[in-house]
Order: C-alpha cells, then sequence, then structure tokens
C-alpha cells in the first residue's frame, strides 16, 4: 500500500514538469500564427490568431490551477519531517519578503502610471486588477508560511 501511494505521490510532482512542458509546447508552436493580421497593414487579427491567443491565456490558467492543485495534494498527502521544514521555512520566508516588496514596487509603479501616464495604463483598472492578484498571491504565501511555522513551533515543543 505504501509503495502505491508513494508511486502516486510521485506522479504528482510531475504535474508542474507535464504541464509547462506542455505550455511552452504550445506557445512555441501557435507563435508564428496569433500575431496574424487580416492584411499586412491592418489592425484586425484572424479568426485563427484570436482562437490561439485565448488557447494561450486557457493553457496558462490550465498550467497554473493545475500545478498549484498537484503541489497541493502532494504536500497534503505527504508526512514531512521538522528537518525538512525548517529547511524549507528559510527560502518560503525569503520568497514572501521578495513578494511584498514586489508589490510595493508594483503599487507605486500603478500609481505613477494612473496619475503621470493614464494613457498608458491600458484596459480600465488593469493595473488595479494586477495589484489586487498580487495582494492576494502575497496573502497566501505569508498565511502558509504562517501555518508552516506554526506547524514547526507545535512539533518541536517547548525545547527548540
Amino acid at each position: 500500500a505504501w509503495a502505491a501511494r508513494s508511486g502516486r505521490d510521485a506522479r504528482l510532482w510531475v504535474v508542474p514538469i507535464v504541464l509547462t512542458a506542455l505550455f511552452v509546447g504550445y506557445s512555441l508552436v501557435a507563435r508564428h500564427w496569433w500575431t496574424q493580421h487580416s492584411a499586412p497593414m491592418s489592425q484586425n487579427i484572424t479568426t485563427l490568431a484570436l482562437i490561439l491567443q485565448l488557447g494561450f491565456v486557457l493553457m496558462l490558467l490550465v498550467t497554473i490551477v493545475g500545478s498549484a492543485w498537484a503541489v497541493a495534494r502532494a504536500i497534503n498527502q505527504s508526512a514531512i519531517s521538522i528537518r525538512i521544514l525548517r529547511l524549507a521555512l528559510i527560502p518560503a520566508a525569503i520568497l514572501t519578503i521578495a513578494l511584498a516588496a514586489g508589490l510595493v514596487a508594483q503599487s507605486i509603479l500603478t500609481a505613477l502610471v494612473l496619475t503621470e501616464a493614464p494613457d498608458l495604463a491600458g484596459p480600465p483598472f488593469g493595473l488595479v486588477i494586477l495589484s489586487a492578484l498580487m495582494a492576494l498571491a502575497l496573502g497566501l504565501a505569508s498565511s502558509a508560511w504562517w501555518r508552516g511555522w506554526r506547524a514547526l513551533r507545535s512539533d518541536a515543543g517547548p525545547a527548540a
């Protein structure tokens, strides 16, 4: 039973690699056609180009969601030692701090673009939505780090 579970866990860790390879492959194959225009100087893209661009967005979402699901499931099904948890919390803290710094920098850039060059802001509220997504990612990363820290403290006991 343990060998079967171990194999299933290993397959879950391969899912992000396979999804990323499929996404990169799709991008490399489709990149020539998703920029085709109806006429040489036309602003209108072809129907094929539009479908390929939508496929790109869909593949990106499938890669992100599928990878996150597979990693979360693999972690949820595994047992982790205190040493590995302690080791994993160090880069997780560094990356969470870097994500916070990135959010601050991106928020400053968004404020500057919206006030100084609103014509460069792109779609309405695009930069604000990006800031909200980065804030959500920071919240998730902080929550995950905090849960790991609490698990480390509760398992280590008073001696640690």
